[in-house]
């Protein structure tokens, strides 16, 4: 465990070396950032010029979805894209041979071995709008505050269990140009609520495609919705979702032939 920890110190290390080299682009992304999460607000007031609530929730509630997507889609820019999407170069290329040579999980290094940092603002950004939004509803407390920091950690894991599955399809078909679009796509729908969906949908949102995991029921959490049973719900989706993805790596890598094969 100590030998991943310091292999994911050096990582971030890298990164925020390479990442000072350019601070005008960091700062960029941060206005443009803040600018689209405002402009997300904004859009949504739209819904409540006429009305208090929308299928249940207030503006200061759906508040907290938009802060958590844009939580979701930060750590997927930050960590899944510069990293899982990769696969189909290192295919095509070749460069899959020289990583899965390390003398360290295979898993491990395609899966954590860049980090896009100037994305984490959107994390934080996002968290920050969420549990603020929350507040203003009025509802959040230590307990409430516990159970989503669980909740959230399960949408993240259910985010890179969902990524490694799709993206270990790479070893077969190659590309992975759908698969991200397929990802994004997928994730656009948890920009609002799951209820806001027919009953089906929302059933394939948190079964299916686990959407729901990563932002409504964190943000039920903090609204104080949560309960116990939905959490144990989440954490057997999350991790088996990880587990599924986990399986199909290592079946990729058993049908891989390397680039002299």
């Amino acid at each position: 465990m100590m030998r991943y920890l310091i292999l994911l110190r050096m990582f971030l290390g890298n990164a925020v070396r390479t990442e000072t080299e350019y601070r005008a682009d960091f700062f960029a992304h941060t206005i443009i950032s803040l600018f689209w999460l405002a402009w997300a607000g904004l859009s949504i007031g739209v819904f409540y010029r006429f009305t208090d609530t929308v299928a249940g929730w207030t503006y200061s509630q759906l508040l907290v979805v938009i802060g958590l997507f844009f939580c979701v889609n930060g750590l997927r820019q930050a960590v899944i894209q510069p990293n899982l999407s990769e696969m189909s170069s290192y295919v095509r290329q070749g460069t899959l041979d020289f990583l899965l040579l390390k003398p360290v999980n295979s898993q491990f290094v395609v899966s954590f071995r860049h980090l896009n940092v100037h994305a984490v603002v959107d994390v934080v950004i996002g968290l920050a709008v969420a549990v603020i939004a929350a507040g203003f509803a009025g509802t959040l407390g230590v307990a409430e505050f516990a159970m989503f920091l669980w909740l959230i950690t399960m949408g993240a894991v259910a985010l890179y269990g969902v990524s490694l599955l799709l993206h270990s399809l790479t070893v077969w078909i190659v590309t992975s140009i759908g698969i991200e679009h397929l990802l994004q796509a997928a994730l656009e729908v948890g920009r609002f609520p799951s209820t806001f969906y027919h009953a089906a949908v929302r059933l394939a949102l948190t079964v299916v495609v686990p959407v729901a995991l990563m932002t409504t029921i964190p943000a039920e959490a903090l609204l104080g919705r949560a309960t116990v049973n939905l959490l144990l719900m989440a954490t057997g989706i999350a991790l088996a979702f990880t587990a599924l993805g986990s399986l199909t790596w290592r079946r990729a890598l058993k049908s891989y032939t390397s680039a002299g094969g």
